[in-house]
């Protein structure tokens, strides 16, 4: 919700292989519930969750207008993992130019970006096998890992995990349950989550704490108010704490989506933000 905080409403009992048979009877089941609640199909525009092949072969039948979201902490752990295809040197250099790029906040920005990268990456010879890999898994199968894929939405699926965790330390005691003792438990859990729903409502307005309300006093008598700019609507640019370049200017690059190298645009990245007050504030 917008305090993001997770708020589970179901849970699906599946075969234990998870595989994409599994994937698209749950969700011709969610689809057959929106019809049966809502008198139609149920309509998602985007789906997170790991890299499973299954979940994205059953999107791509059941949903295939829907956009597959890659979890950002599974695809850098996966990439982190990846490591020892190119050299302890390089993979420093390469670590920290995934981590600009996750923060492109449109799917041109990320698309330029990326054309750089590869560039980049391309003329050093000893971080050949680890672009191959890159491409191959994060550009041609998952390339919806970034922060503008689907932007003001989370960008993990670490709600869900933690549930999981949930479960297993709470009801199951990390047992694996047989259905019939499992089921009393399932309906333990959905009764406990709908009570919960009634205490911790879904929240819709972000709430600001004091401390929050503190720290936004103090950086406003810091910060050069002549170099935050209102671009359009309520959209701003802000100064970072790193900057290299005037909002102005960074206004005037990010119109014309033009830099000369990877290392230029990360450095664009880094010294602005585009900012949207909170409807709550």
């Amino acid at each position: 919700d917008a305090n993001r905080h997770f708020k589970p409403f179901g849970i699906a009992l599946i075969s234990h292989d998870e595989n994409a048979e599994c994937y698209k009877q749950l969700f011709n089941s969610i689809n057959t519930l929106a019809i049966q609640e809502f008198n139609h199909p149920c309509l998602i525009n985007q789906l997170m969750g790991d890299g499973a092949q299954a979940i994205t072969t059953a999107q791509e039948l059941l949903f295939p207008s829907c956009r597959r979201l890659m979890c950002w902490r599974h695809m850098i752990q996966k990439c982190r993992s990846h490591r020892n295809l190119a050299t302890k040197e390089d993979w420093i250099i390469i670590d920290k130019d995934i981590h600009v790029l996750h923060l492109a906040f449109t799917d041109d920005i990320f698309n330029l970006g990326l054309k750089l990268l590869l560039q980049k990456w391309n003329l050093i010879p000893t971080m050949q096998r680890f672009t191959d890999y890159f491409i191959d898994q994060w550009v041609s199968k998952l390339r919806y890992w970034y922060e503008g894929a689907a932007f003001g939405k989370p960008s993990t699926n670490n709600g869900v995990e933690s549930i999981n965790a949930v479960i297993k330390k709470k009801y199951t005691l990390r047992n694996k349950l047989h259905l019939s003792a499992f089921l009393p438990k399932v309906e333990t859990m959905l009764f406990e989550w709908s009570e919960a729903s009634i205490s911790s409502p879904f929240s819709t307005i972000t709430d600001i704490s004091l401390n929050v309300e503190l720290h936004a006093y103090k950086w406003s008598l810091n910060v050069n108010r002549s170099e935050i700019l209102n671009w359009f609507n309520n959209h701003y640019i802000v100064p970072s704490s790193t900057a290299i370049m005037t909002t102005s200017a960074w206004l005037n690059i990010y119109k014309s989506n033009q830099w000369p190298s990877f290392d230029d645009y990360a450095a664009w990245k880094s010294s602005c933000w585009m900012v949207s007050p909170l409807a709550s504030c």
